[in-house]
């Protein structure tokens, strides 16, 4: 289903919003392009990136943004996560921010070597193994591209929500009306009915030999816990595949211990 008019159309079934984002402001975005692409083939047929970028013109459900590279576009204020100004974080607190030393949206982990207003952080959506070493290291955010996450729920927190017959992780991107919309596994956007999501708490607690639910290619999946690692964000876990037992390190905020 397709809402909104003119530039705030969506290929979402999610409702028009206004924006919190004033001019100057940094933003996380998909890029029009991929927007135009996905009401053209469907949403199911396109994935999406979410970008930092800069406030321009705020508008009542669509608003002008310059990209990082410098160039303009209009963007539907529902696909716009505004990261407000003047955040300060310590030590062991969670951010909503995008890679500074690459692309695309990022949950960190802020940890020691920085300050409140520009912190030290270890990303937390990108694979320990990542080819780009960023996994295994901490980065630096510049001050005014991070938003810090505080409540289970909230945009950029992690939410369990039913699709096909599964459970699968999305991170929460907007709410409205009732409605949810989530960015998922492998790029994808999708719409929800608030009522079919679990939204899961930032520091869920584990020990070795639990039980938990943790998202192997998405979908949410029964696994054992190895090992937690706080000062890292993230809990070892064995699951059952078809071939043979895997281990998978998740961070915390995405695993669970029940998801109804």
């Amino acid at each position: 289903m397709v809402l909104g008019q003119g530039d705030a159309k969506i290929p979402f079934e999610f409702p028009e919003v206004a924006t919190t984002a004033a001019k100057g402001d940094y933003v996380l975005a998909p890029p029009r392009a991929w927007i135009d692409s996905g009401l053209e083939k469907g949403a199911d047929k396109q994935t999406y990136i979410y970008y930092g970028g800069w406030m321009q013109r705020p508008g009542a459900a669509a608003s002008e943004l310059e990209t990082l590279a410098k160039s303009v576009s209009v963007i539907p204020n529902s696909l716009i996560i505004a990261i407000p100004r003047g955040q300060t974080v310590v030590p062991g607190e969670v951010v909503l921010t995008s890679w500074a030393s690459g692309t695309g949206m990022q949950r960190a982990l802020v940890v020691e070597g920085g300050s409140k207003e520009s912190p030290s952080v270890r990303y937390l959506d990108m694979s320990l193994d990542n080819p780009s070493g960023w996994g295994k290291r901490a980065d630096t955010l510049p001050p005014n591209t991070f938003k810090k996450l505080t409540t289970a729920g909230e945009v950029g927190t992690s939410a369990a929500c039913k699709e096909g017959g599964h459970r699968m992780r999305y991170i929460v991107t907007a709410s409205q009306g009732g409605r949810v919309l989530g960015y998922g596994f492998a790029g994808k956007i999708a719409a929800f009915a608030q009522s079919d999501c679990t939204f899961l708490p930032l520091k869920p607690r584990f020990e070795e030999d639990d039980l938990v639910f943790v998202p192997v290619v998405g979908r949410y999946t029964k696994a054992k816990v190895l090992r937690v690692e706080p000062h890292l964000g993230r809990v070892w876990a064995r699951y059952k595949s078809d071939q043979a037992d895997q281990v998978i390190a998740v961070a915390l905020m995405d695993a669970a211990r029940a998801l109804d």
